[in-house]
């Protein structure tokens, strides 16, 4: 019986390593200590086998207490340093002796939105950005670049509404950390789930809800087949 070919070798490595993948997912949870959900899960699969390193997600939900009616996935790089500031380390303790709050809960914002806010607006008034933040900050940029390019590819020949469209949408400039989710931004997003705007706009990005799955489990097969045929 003669050698197997390199080809099927070569994909047979690789459905090797993309199971390997899922399996590894399906004992991970989240930095809240959630399990990924099975909606969002083959998306999760895809971007982690192309090198896009998750963090959160979540399928969408019709329930306001249990998250955003839309998909979404949250991606950093790894390895997010303690400090993002030179001196970091010791404002909050000196912070935290100053507002009698724990260094420790400080740190895990288990304090009250006001002292949380004023703590983050000293430590953006620190000068100097440590080393360490830079590179993880320039690996960030690094992934969203590779999304960006990823998204650009699959729309090439697809055509869907914007609305449902998957978008890389940084969630914070400074750090490049960004989601997969529609272009959508809802406004009780900023004045939150029990605002007047919720009832009503809730129900209109609830219409969205399945087709957006649909296009987010599109993306994510695109994501699969890219690496095993390449």
């Amino acid at each position: 019986m003669g050698e197997q070919p390199l080809v099927n070798r070569e994909r047979e490595r690789k459905d090797k390593e993309l199971e390997a993948i899922r399996q590894k997912l399906e004992t991970t949870t989240d930095r809240l200590g959630a399990e990924i959900e099975e909606g969002i899960k083959e998306v999760v699969v895809g971007l982690n086998v192309m090198g896009l390193t998750t963090v959160q997600s979540c399928e969408g939900h019709p329930d306001s207490s249990h998250g955003y009616p839309y998909p979404w996935v949250m991606i950093e790089a790894p390895g997010e340093p303690e400090e993002s500031h030179v001196g970091e380390k010791e404002l909050c303790e000196r912070f935290a002796r100053e507002h009698g709050v724990d260094a420790e809960q400080l740190l895990r914002a288990a304090v009250s939105e006001e002292v949380w806010f004023e703590f983050q607006e000293q430590i953006e008034a620190l000068p100097e950005l440590t080393p360490e933040f830079i590179t993880w900050r320039e690996a960030n940029r690094k992934l969203y670049e590779r999304a960006i390019g990823l998204l650009e590819e699959f729309y090439f020949d697809r055509t869907v509404s914007l609305d449902v469209q998957v978008r890389a949408i940084p969630i914070n400039e400074d750090t490049m950390v960004f989601q997969l989710r529609s272009n959508e931004k809802l406004n009780y997003e900023d004045e939150g789930p029990e605002s007047a705007l919720a009832q009503q706009e809730r129900q209109e990005a609830l219409k969205k809800l399945k087709p957006r799955r649909d296009e987010m489990e599109a993306f994510a097969d695109f994501l699969k087949n890219k690496f095993l045929n390449s």
